[in-house]
């Protein structure tokens, strides 16, 4: 039985922000612009988010994929460096809720239960 259940829902400009550290190094993996739209898309057995990108400047648009994993290590990152508490030893899982990304943490959750598989 869950003990506790929080979501932090993430602006489109605060996740790109996220994400655009995940190119650390190697410089932003994704294309300019602002993320407009965002969805949960399958790619065989893998769980991708789909991130629309347009950029005002070429007046285009762009996707993206990004997979749910690293997306939820950007936005675990994202609170950690910005002071946003968010518990250790949780479950922790991106997903969109209502066209934002979210990131669901699951507190207390036995591994046989029905919440430690909520993707």
């Amino acid at each position: 039985m869950t003990k506790e259940f929080r979501r932090i829902t993430f602006s489109n400009r605060t996740l790109r922000k996220a994400i655009g550290c995940l190119g650390a190094g190697s410089g932003d993996p994704f294309p300019a612009g602002d993320i407009v739209s965002i969805k949960s898309v399958k790619k065989g057995s893998d769980d991708l988010f789909e991130l629309e990108f347009f950029d005002y400047a070429k007046k285009k648009n762009a996707a993206s994929h990004i997979p749910g994993a690293e997306a939820a290590e950007a936005l675990i990152q994202f609170c950690i460096a910005n002071h946003i508490p968010i518990p250790r030893s949780a479950t922790k899982t991106a997903r969109v809720v209502d066209g934002y990304i979210c990131l669901d943490i699951f507190m207390g959750v036995e591994d046989d239960s029905n919440f430690a598989n909520h993707s």
